[in-house]
């Protein structure tokens, strides 16, 4: 598209007209993204992210026939790696089966859809990821934490739940609100984990073009700008380097918090 796109004209113009083209090519960017991906899992991440940014624009039958086996391949990379994968994707509420079947631990829900409906929609086969809407990081506490609650209570009968935001941290969220959604997550996981359940987080913030998949420590006390507390090791192990693994698609391979 040679930029952000709404309708992504020329990418399925070519997906459509040129299906042998576009096969070749997604497959080449699967190979370089799975290696991509065994080179962080090599270096210690401990989690993998696939991060679908198009996606959700296409039909589940166009989903399957022409990005899943490309994703496939690339999260296949790291199967020996005996690390989790997840994959999410952006308005992708009517692919999460599929996207989950494409060899995903976990599966990324965004704000658009319920941690309820999610898991309805994966039959319970899959952890989930997410799903605060980051808009909500501007209102008042009281909403905020009434959200919060509430996504924690659906995320109790998934097999696995990493609370997260629905995408990403929009530049202008007040810090202070970020560090109480921290502090309220925190205080809730210690109330599951004496009920004998699981919950672990990581918030996705986003620069632009850039992602980053902080430590919760770096969450508790953060500089007036967290980018300036990244060394380039860091960048590395929290997942910031993005690579395209299909049309804007982007990889992160993160540490999980």
């Amino acid at each position: 598209e040679g930029g952000p796109s709404k309708n992504h004209e020329h990418t399925k113009a070519l997906m459509y007209g040129d299906p042998e083209l576009w096969h070749d090519l997604c497959a080449r960017l699967a190979q370089i993204s799975g290696a991509f991906l065994d080179v962080q899992a090599a270096a210690g991440a401990s989690a993998v992210q696939l991060f679908d940014s198009w996606v959700g624009a296409l039909p589940r039958a166009d989903y399957e026939r022409f990005v899943a086996p490309h994703s496939t391949f690339a999260l296949a990379a790291v199967a020996g790696r005996g690390i989790p994968t997840i994959h999410f994707g952006v308005g992708t509420g009517e692919l999460l089966a599929s996207m989950g079947a494409v060899g995903a631990d976990v599966v990324g829900v965004d704000y658009r859809v319920s941690l309820t409906d999610a898991l309805a929609r994966l039959d319970g086969s899959y952890a989930v990821q997410g799903n605060l809407d980051p808009a909500l990081l501007f209102a008042p506490w009281e909403a905020l934490e009434a959200k919060v609650r509430s996504i924690v209570e659906e995320g109790r009968a998934a097999p696995g739940h990493i609370f997260n935001l629905g995408h990403g941290v929009h530049q202008e969220t007040p810090v202070e609100n970020v560090k109480a959604l921290v502090d309220i997550v925190h205080e809730l996981v210690v109330g599951q984990r004496v009920a004998g359940q699981q919950c672990d987080l990581t918030l996705h913030f986003e620069w632009g073009a850039a992602a980053l998949h902080p430590s919760m420590r770096d969450l508790e006390e953060p500089a007036a700008d967290p980018r300036t507390r990244l060394t380039p090791l860091r960048l590395a192990l929290l997942g910031a380097a993005c690579l395209i693994a299909a049309p804007f698609a982007c990889l992160y391979a993160g540490v999980a918090a």
